[in-house]
Parts: C-alpha cells; structure tokens; sequence
C-alpha cells in the first residue's frame, strides 16, 4: 500500500480532486488495493476522519477534506462476473463508471441504473440480439 503525507513527491500533485473548486490538503493520502489495505488505512485513521475517493469524479468535492486521512480505492477496479448466474457481477469500487458500461457492454448487457420500489440496488439487464452483436463486434 502506498501512502503519501504533505511534504512527499507527488504529494500536491496526488491531492487534487476532478473539482477544481476544492483545494483540500489530507493529513495522508493511502493507495489501497485490496480490502485488508483499506482495513489497515481505516485502523491508521484514528480519531481523524476518513474519506474515501474511487474511480470516479467527486464533483461535490465530498470525497476530500483538509485533515483527513483520504483512502484512494481507485486500483480495486476489477470486475468478476458469476459463472452460472448471468447478470451477477461483482464491480470493484475504484472502477469508472466509464469502464463499467464498457465492459457490461463487451458481455451483450447494459447497465440501467434504475430505483424500483423496495430495491436499493442497480440492474443489469441483457441486451437483444442485436445489441449483443454489436457489443460482441466492439471487442473483437
């Protein structure tokens, strides 16, 4: 896990968030890559607070503050689909949203990111045939 202070390389440059607004200065910046870094960036935090900043844009600025130990999750970006149960996929925080349309689309679904009475989670739903083709002949 890489961890950057203020007085670090790369320090001003790794603080900024995609919200030019924002000019904040965290006490720590912690690169995790996995679950057990974040739970050791969480332990090292404190009675400091904590903020989390992903793959995607912040455009609110929420994901900084000064002060905070600000835990980057942006390398836990994978995606692992379920064999045997299509639609189930497992999206790793720090991916884009970008990234996550692509690769739904290269495997024939698209995301329809929808609230339904009584559920809080998004749907993936299967493409047609033809917008399974067409996916299938982007990632050729």
């Amino acid at each position: 896990m890489k961890i950057v202070r203020p007085g670090d390389p790369g320090y001003d440059k790794d603080r900024v968030i995609s919200n030019a607004r924002f000019d904040y200065r965290p006490s720590a910046i912690y690169y995790c890559a996995n679950a057990g870094d974040v739970k050791k960036a969480i332990a090292a935090a404190g009675t400091n607070g904590v903020r989390i900043r992903s793959g995607g844009h912040q455009h609110e600025g929420m994901c900084s503050a000064n002060g905070v130990l600000l835990i980057d999750v942006s390398s836990i970006n994978s995606f692992q689909f379920e064999e045997g149960r299509p639609g189930r996929v497992w999206i790793g925080a720090g991916a884009a949203l970008a990234d996550v349309y692509v690769e739904l689309w290269r495997r024939g679904y698209y995301f329809a990111f929808t609230r339904s009475p009584g559920r809080d989670t998004p749907r993936i739903r299967s493409c047609s045939r033809r917008c399974a083709a067409a996916a299938a002949a982007t990632s050729a």
